[in-house]
Order: structure tokens, then C-alpha cells, then sequence
């Protein structure tokens, strides 16, 4: 079994910061979604059976009721407005702060992880302008170009380049 794309759709009423700091994986901030009237979040709707979307939720970090990132069952619409069921995670606990919409801290992503977001939206076609939204959040300042201190060995050179279109 394998999952498949079924089309790309928006998440309203929802905003994507870097509100968690990934000590472990990325050394850096990764990317949350969060309540926010008026916002509003794209992505992919994938078809997954029950097994893949256990495995999901361990790719994710959503082990338990104790852990910090937690998955949430959301409604999603695509460009004709077909809605769809589906699953999502965010951070439990975002540290407050006023970075992002005056509630929750930043954490800046490291220049890998940033360029793996944008890649994978240019990728999936998202909207131009969203990925423009992606591409201003700036990365860690002390992220220089060639330094290894914020990089995922796992993920090796994918990310690297950002290419713009």
C-alpha cells in the first residue's frame, strides 16, 4: 500500500508560523499551523490507509495524548470547492511571544528545513503567492550558506538549493 495525492486544498482559518524549536531533528524551528481568522494554510489531501496513517503520526512526533505535537481533523476545500476530511498536526503548547501575530514566539527555521518547505510546495504547484509566504520568513541568522550546525544529516543535499521559477 502506498498513499496517493488527491488534490491540493486550503486549510481556513488557519496560519503556519515556525512555532517550535526541533532540538533533535532540524536544530532549528519547523513549521505549526494555528488558529487565525482571516488566514489560511495550502497543501496536499492524500489518500492513506489506517496503518500508513499510524505511521504518519509517529513521522510526526504524535505518539500519545503527552506528546507535543498532536494531530486535528480539519475540513479542506479545493480550487472548484470540494471539501475533504482531513488529518493535520500542530504544536500542544506554542511558547508565547509576540513574532508571530502577537501571541506565539518564533523560532527562524534553519536554511535546510526552510528550502525543504518551499521545494515541496513548488513541487506540489501550490499557489505562487503562498509560496512567496513561505519564502519571507527569513532563516536562522547564524544559518550561514555551507555550515553544517542546523542541517539534518538524514536529509543530505535535496534541500540545499532554492530555485526560484
Amino acid at each position: 500500500k502506498s498513499a496517493w495525492k488527491v488534490v491540493n486544498a486550503k486549510l481556513q482559518n488557519y496560519g503556519f508560523d515556525y512555532t517550535y524549536y526541533s532540538k533533535k531533528v532540524w536544530k532549528s524551528g519547523v513549521i505549526d499551523a494555528f488558529k487565525h481568522r482571516h488566514g489560511y494554510v495550502w497543501g496536499v489531501v492524500y489518500r492513506v490507509s489506517k496503518e500508513e496513517l499510524k505511521q504518519l503520526d509517529e513521522h510526526n512526533m504524535a505518539y500519545n495524548a503527552y506528546s507535543y505535537v498532536i494531530p486535528m481533523n480539519v475540513s479542506v476545500t479545493d480550487k472548484v470547492g470540494n471539501v475533504y476530511p482531513c488529518r493535520t498536526y500542530r504544536v500542544r503548547n506554542k511558547m508565547s511571544g509576540t513574532e508571530v501575530h502577537g501571541k506565539y514566539r518564533r523560532f527562524q527555521p534553519s536554511r535546510q528545513y526552510r528550502n525543504c518547505v518551499i521545494k515541496g510546495a513548488k513541487q506540489q504547484r501550490l499557489p505562487r503567492d503562498y509560496i512567496d509566504k513561505l519564502r519571507s520568513i527569513s532563516p536562522l541568522f547564524s544559518d550561514k550558506i555551507g555550515s553544517t550546525k542546523h542541517r539534518n544529516p538524514e536529509i543530505g543535499t535535496l534541500c540545499d538549493k532554492e530555485r526560484h521559477r
